[in-house]
């Protein structure tokens, strides 16, 4: 591995070309902290936000252990960082860490913990299916509130899925196998044809098909199509939209393109659910939300969502936290940065309020099926939960390009309350495991441009709100990746502690 200075600067980066996930040149950034005590050219600085800031340092025994700093402590958080170890820490590494509110409630968590072993038993079936257009796995429901898993499968159910059906029943959960007349596989290739030749990512007057996915069921596919009445029909779409004829049962239901959707300082190693920008030649592009902790050949990463745009990422201080990898998994809106990351995410109250940041650890990652529920965390908005999966193997075409295989939820409460906006993108989402563990699930990447479906931003303010930022637009619907997919797509693993 040589040693080379970086075009344009002085720093010294490490190349390695023979890595698939560094950029073209083979470069990554070496481990350095690039602080910059200024002013931010960004809106957060524009509003005045105060913030709560961590500084995390490894104790003798590699114990990791967090600080809350204020905004003034921060100012002299260079010298500061080098007597971490002399402060008084909130909480020790084997402490309890406080719960997050409305985020940990009794009836959530024993909710997900019935989930979680749902999900294991929804795995074994995963691991064991043969699936071909001919036969095989066409979709899962979880009740986790009744301890059921629906499993719908075409033709004969293999001797491999039929023992983990039979084990799961032995230990009280309640599985019942439907027969379907699609698999998976099929309708996932059907979604994404239609997908590629109809939809333009760009507004249009007058019909056009905006989303794809499969029905959880094997029954069929749901398009959805903008420019058309409430009550169109799949007649009514075929004949303005001739590209969407299908012989796959299909159904036809209104909709809007999906919409593009930080916490403030972080230092390394950096957890998900940060808040992070870009910029280009030293000027802000843009802001979203880390997501989580990833590995690949020897080197760490953290990832967000791909539409963020690539480049360098740096916190809302100025840290520098590393530069795009060569790989980005456009198709499911996910991008890895190179840098040093550590497998937990923030939790909590937003940039924007005073309410305090905690930390979850990650223990493991899966995959999501229809019914089960899930929590959000953005730098923004701040933790939300729970969300209701609603749809799986999800095709749009948003401004950044065709996304598939993504899954569509909505936060359910009662009133209705919002649980991403934009610059939430590349959150991570979550299920719980118990009170201060999660199990990655994705990484936020898009809300709703109908306006029907918006709703009063939380955190920071939106578009209408007092003090709204322009152009923050949120709501309670949010789609997001599978992560299972964006970590065959990129060779990757979830870091987990």
């Amino acid at each position: 591995m040589a040693t080379a200075p970086h075009r344009g600067c002085s720093k010294q980066i490490q190349c390695d070309a023979r890595h698939p996930l560094l950029a073209p040149n083979g470069c990554v950034y070496h481990s350095v902290i690039y602080n910059r005590m200024k002013s931010l050219r960004s809106w957060g600085g524009a509003l005045g936000i105060r913030q709560e800031h961590r500084f995390r340092s490894t104790f003798p025994g590699g114990i990791l252990k967090s600080h809350k700093l204020t905004r003034r402590a921060r100012k002299i958080g260079a010298a500061s960082l080098l007597f971490a170890t002399l402060l008084t820490p909130v909480a020790a590494a084997d402490d309890k860490k406080p719960a997050s509110p409305g985020i940990t409630d009794k009836a959530t968590l024993e909710l997900m913990k019935k989930q979680h072993e749902i999900g294991k038993v929804a795995d074994r079936i995963e691991e064991a299916r043969p699936e071909t257009d001919a036969t095989g796995l066409s979709g899962f429901y979880v009740d986790a509130k009744q301890n059921r898993l629906k499993v719908y499968w075409k033709g004969d159910v293999s001797k491999a899925a039929l023992q983990a059906i039979e084990q799961a029943q032995a230990k009280g959960v309640t599985v019942e196998v439907i027969p379907a007349p699609y698999t998976r596989a099929h309708l996932r290739a059907e979604v994404k044809r239609l997908g590629e030749v109809n939809m333009t990512g760009a507004r249009v007057d007058g019909p056009s098909l905006v989303s794809a996915a499969l029905k959880y069921d094997g029954t069929g596919i749901v398009l959805g199509v903008s420019g058309m009445s409430a009550n169109v029909t799949t007649a009514d779409a075929r004949n303005a939209i001739p590209g969407i004829a299908s012989a796959v049962e299909t159904e036809v239901v209104p909709d809007e393109m999906a919409a593009d959707t930080s916490r403030w300082d972080d230092i390394r190693p950096f957890y998900g659910g940060g808040y992070i920008e870009r910029r280009v030649n030293g000027t802000f592009a843009g802001s979203c939300t880390s997501g989580f902790a990833a590995q690949a050949g020897g080197l760490t990463f953290m990832a967000t969502a791909a539409h963020c745009g690539t480049g360098d990422h740096f916190t809302g201080a100025g840290t520098y936290i590393g530069a795009t990898a060569g790989a980005v998994d456009v198709a499911h809106d996910t991008q890895l940065i190179v840098t040093e990351s550590a497998p937990l995410i923030f939790d909590g109250g937003s940039i924007w309020n005073e309410r305090p940041q905690f930390t979850k650890t990650v223990s493991g990652a899966s995959g999501t099926r229809t019914g089960e529920y899930v929590c959000v965390s953005g730098a923004l908005s701040g933790a939300a939960c729970p969300i209701l999966v609603e749809q799986t193997g999800v095709s749009y075409r948003s401004q950044s390009g065709l996304k598939i295989d993504m899954v569509r939820g909505g936060r359910e409460t009662i009133p209705r309350r919002a649980a991403a906006g934009n610059g939430d993108s590349g959150a991570p989402v979550f299920s719980l495991d118990g009170d201060a563990r999660v199990v990655i699930r994705g990484v936020q990447t898009a809300g709703t441009n109908v306006p029907e479906l918006w709703d009063p931003c939380e955190g920071v303010p939106g578009e209408g709100q007092p003090g709204g930022l322009a152009g923050r637009r949120c709501s309670h619907r949010i789609y997001f990746s599978d992560v299972t997919f964006t970590m065959r797509a990129l060779g990757i693993t979830v870091r987990t502690g």
